[in-house]
């Protein structure tokens, strides 16, 4: 029995994302991730829900960088690319493409940086139609600082409001380092909000949980949701928040992971970032 989840398929030419990594990463520094995954593009969970996920994970006392995409097979004429010049500061040890087992699945991109001299860099990934003249289907910009030690530090994510995701995101750490502000567009009048899911006592303090209404005034027009974190102790956690109905199970569009670090002097580090966008469908079954 085969499954296929129609889902925004047409609209977007077939370029979006499936897959059964969830995107959570831990944040003790060890990223398993080598490339040489055995992704399927088959979410064993629900057919009819297909995932869409973007990981940022920094490894190995924060000396390699790793993202991971989803990306549609080649057939479909669809992939991410790194538009931004490194001018030196970082170096791509590898890049690939984790292939699915058949014609129309989906697969994984992924990029491994290491720092190469000290300085600040933004990495800009768009996810591009070659068949529309390379218009971008989707944006994510990450910026990189290489310290002197050639560790590296996530200062920042950006992501517009682009066709896959209808949610603009940008994340920042403030006030040298010790103010974590995550800022997501928020519709709340259709019932749905962004909430924390999941934030470890102890570890970080939501100083913000904010709603600022749109400047145009209009009724039913998005918002923005502003959370802003500060360290509480030293140590590691993961943030997750959620894109739902509260009074509504299994409402979940869109989720987001920060793993932070907390210093002793209670600077924050942002050590990985993971989005995954849910899209649901009906299902077709085949004999």
């Amino acid at each position: 029995m085969i499954f296929i989840g129609l889902i925004l398929a047409v609209a977007l030419s077939g370029c979006l994302g499936g897959n059964t990594t969830a995107g959570n990463n831990t944040t003790d520094g060890n990223n398993t991730t080598d490339g040489n995954n055995t992704t399927d593009g088959n979410n064993t969970e629900d057919p009819s829900v297909l995932h869409f996920f973007k990981n940022a994970t920094l490894s190995g006392n924060n000396t390699v960088l790793n993202f991971e995409f989803t990306t549609h097979s080649a057939s479909v004429g669809c992939n991410w690319t790194v538009t931004e010049n490194r001018t030196g500061i970082l170096n791509e040890t590898s890049s690939g493409a984790i292939t699915p087992y058949t014609l129309d699945a989906f697969g994984t991109q992924y990029w491994f940086f290491e720092g190469n001299q000290a300085g600040i860099v933004a990495l800009n990934f768009i996810y591009v139609a070659s068949f529309d003249d390379g218009a971008a289907v989707e944006n994510m910009t990450y910026v990189i600082e290489v310290k002197d030690d050639k560790s590296m530090a996530i200062l920042s994510v950006s992501s517009p409001k682009e066709s896959l995701s209808p949610l603009p995101k940008n994340t920042v750490l403030e006030n040298n380092g010790s103010v974590l502000k995550i800022e997501f567009g928020s519709n709340p009048t259709t019932g749905y909000d962004w909430t924390v899911s999941d934030a470890p006592a102890g570890i970080l303090n939501m100083t913000k949980n904010d709603f600022n209404a749109p400047a145009i005034g209009l009724i039913g027009a998005p918002g923005t949701r502003t959370f802003e974190f500060k360290g509480q102790e030293a140590g590691s956690a993961n943030v997750t928040f959620g894109y739902l109905r509260t009074f509504e199970a299994g409402s979940t569009t869109e989720t987001a992971v920060y793993g932070v670090r907390v210093h002793d002097n209670m600077t924050l580090e942002i050590v990985s970032v993971s989005y995954d966008i849910f899209h649901f469908g009906p299902v077709i079954e085949y004999d």
